[in-house]
């Protein structure tokens, strides 16, 4: 409220109260009226009512007719018996002419008084508790002034409840900020666009009051300054300047939300945040002054910036892909390897890549010896530059590809069913002309798909004469199908290997039905075959579901008996197919279970047999009339997913 209207308001509102003052003097003896009032919101601080401000105003009105001189006693009486009790101090008289008005404000009746925290009552409340938090009990308060003579301290005024103001404190809780959580840290890629989120339980507390919140939002950087060992609130009253300051209207639901932009945040600096809530119709006050609690957020740069002189420092490496033991299917297997910690101010990258199929022996299939380009403003910084890449990049600058294709083709075309060992030797970071060496890391991983999961019909199943549904998985997809990076930081000068250089999914699988387990040409009544063709240049889930997913077929079987049918993978999916649609054992390298069904009529469909164990193998025949045994020293064949060769 402005102080022109402030002075007119209480101009005609003392004027209305002096005439209705006169008209009812006739029922009251008092020669002296004394109108009261708080200005809302009211304040919840002790110190408000000790030391009062321009929030208060008195009218003081002589409805005798002579002039008199008089003092005032100011008092206030709130719940539980807290009381602040009148105080006389005043050295020189009011002289009040016969009919005249005065008006005071808050700050003259504090220079008419002489009175501390010590003098107050406290009632059944905690004195400690008040002073500690400054903060009044709620509950209904009064505040009364009364007129007495100066010379006889004859009361003058018609005392309580005509010389005084009655009033309610009702806190609002302060508003809860959500995001960002305390002590959060905010990647750099995000701090362009930071969301502040935030509730304010007022609107719900004080539901149907016209409320007109305007919040304000107010940031600090506490970069250089001593904030450890400084309460949090008092961040924002310490000195330090604001880094960024805004104010936000409420939309009446009890939630806001304001997205920070090109604030110009900085890497390795801590920030505190708070918001501030007001009632600008003064309707409602919040404890605390509106403050929410103080959170404080990071834009990491504990890894941003490193030095290899610093204690902590521990430079090392992990691959990430292939898993270990993972089966993979694409053409060419980029092996990656990440390197910690995520340092921002790497400036070069030198290591060996080493890989070997397992049935080699020791002597290394490829090997090459690999060296990055240096990196002035570090990783992320060539990446985004030289590169082309966009953020947000995540872990990306510090993921490595350290096989290259058209080497690895040339001296290790990747075999299906077989297993390859790879190392990553001779790791060193640079910064500047500084480097530290990581230990080697290994790993391995198998060429090809997995074993096919059979569906129906189920192993041991009876089934009518007609036509029979198979259906089947193509086979189990590993957790980490594909690199979860879309370009990586390259491995050799101007190069760069990323996720789209993976080579696509050519596989082939046959479907064969047999009416002995024996498995050859002249017991073979049926067979399918489907080509598996994908491009690893999609989602990770659409790719899984075309190269793994499920496939039914039907055919009619009205020939009374037992049959047997799997599901194999061939090792060469660009083989002709046999005149005669048999595929002997030696050209396949992987094959699921053998399930077993009978038809037999008048069963009424499914046997359901599928609770029941596999049945064994024929005396004499063993694995290999199942698998092949392409792999010298373990058969690839009876590997399960994950399953790790030793």
């Amino acid at each position: 409220m402005n102080n022109r209207f402030f002075k007119k308001f209480y101009y005609l509102f003392f004027s209305m109260v002096l005439i209705s003052t006169f008209s009812i003097k006739s029922l009251y003896s008092q020669d002296i009226s004394v109108n009261v009032f708080l200005e809302p919101p009211y304040p919840l601080e002790l110190s408000a009512y000790l030391e009062f401000d321009d929030q208060l105003v008195v009218g003081v009105t002589n409805t005798s007719g002579s002039a008199r001189e008089i003092k005032l006693n100011v008092e206030v009486n709130g719940p539980g018996g807290f009381q602040i009790p009148a105080q006389r101090i005043m050295e020189e008289a009011i002289n009040l002419p016969a009919g005249e008005t005065i008006t005071y404000t808050g700050a003259e009746i504090r220079d008419m008084t002489d009175i501390d925290e010590d003098d107050v009552d406290y009632g059944e409340y905690s004195k400690e508790d008040i002073i500690r938090t400054g903060m009044l009990p709620e509950g209904d308060y009064s505040i009364c002034v009364a007129a007495f003579d100066f010379n006889t301290d004859e009361r003058l005024s018609a005392g309580a409840p005509d010389d005084c103001y009655d009033f309610t404190l009702n806190y609002a809780e302060i508003p809860e900020i959500i995001t960002p959580e305390n002590e959060a840290e905010i990647p750099t890629d995000e701090i362009d666009h930071i969301t502040v989120t935030w509730s304010d339980p007022a609107f719900s507390m004080f539901d149907g009051t016209d409320l007109d919140i305007e919040y304000t939002l107010q940031i600090v950087d506490l970069e250089d300054t001593d904030y450890p060992d400084v309460p949090p609130q008092e961040y924002f009253d310490d000195g330090i300047p604001v880094f960024f300051e805004e104010t936000i209207d409420a939309d009446g639901s009890g939630f806001s939300t304001y997205i920070i932009e090109d604030a110009g945040f900085e890497p390795g600096h801590q920030y505190a945040i708070r918001v501030t809530a007001e009632d600008k119709a003064n309707h409602i006050s919040y404890r605390e002054g509106g403050h929410s609690e103080v959170h404080q957020f990071l834009i990491p740069g504990s890894e941003s910036d490193c030095s290899f002189s610093d204690p902590g420092f521990e430079f090392r490496a992990e691959a990430i892909y292939p898993g270990q033991a993972d089966t993979i299917p694409f053409g060419f297997i980029p092996c990656v390897m990440e390197i910690f910690p995520h340092c921002e101010n790497y400036t070069r990258l030198v290591y060996k890549h080493i890989s070997t199929r397992a049935d080699h022996g020791s002597t290394p299939d490829y090997d090459r010896d690999l060296v990055t380009d240096n990196w002035p403003e570090g990783p992320r910084a060539y990446l985004i530059d030289e590169m082309g890449a966009e953020e947000p990049l995540e872990d990306r600058p510090w993921q490595f590809i350290s096989n290259l294709r058209e080497e690895q083709e040339a001296a290790m075309p990747l075999v299906r069913g077989k297993r390859y060992i790879w190392n990553m030797a001779s790791i060193q970071a640079y910064i500047g002309s500084d480097s530290r060496e990581a230990e080697t890391v290994s790993s391995d991983y198998y060429y090809g798909m997995t074993k096919p999961v059979l569906s129906t019909p189920e192993n041991q199943d009876t089934l009518d004469p007609g036509d029979i549904d198979f259906e089947f998985a193509k086979g189990t997809a590993p957790a980490n199908l594909l690199p979860e990076v879309v370009k990586l930081l390259a491995v050799d000068r101007g190069d760069v290997e990323g996720a789209l250089n993976i080579g696509n999914v050519r596989e082939r699988w046959v479907l064969q039905v047999f009416t002995s387990q024996e498995f050859d040409e002249s017991n073979l009544v049926y067979t399918e075959t489907g080509l598996v063709d994908e491009s690893p240049d999609q989602e990770e889930e659409t790719v899984s579901e075309h190269v793994y997913g499920a496939e039914t077929l039907s055919h009619a079987f009205n020939d009374q008996g037992d049959y047997w049918w799997r599901v194999i993978w061939l090792k060469n999916p660009e083989m002709e197919i046999p005149s005669n649609n048999y595929y002997s054992e030696d050209t396949f390298y992987l094959s699921s279970p053998v399930w077993k069904f009978t038809i037999h009529e008048g069963t009424g469909g499914g046997g359901g047999g599928g609770d029941e164990d596999e049945e064994e193998p024929v005396a004499g025949c063993g694995s290999d009339c199942l698998y092949t045994n392409d792999i010298a020293e373990t058969n690839i064949s009876s590997l399960n997913t994950g399953d790790t060769v030793h």
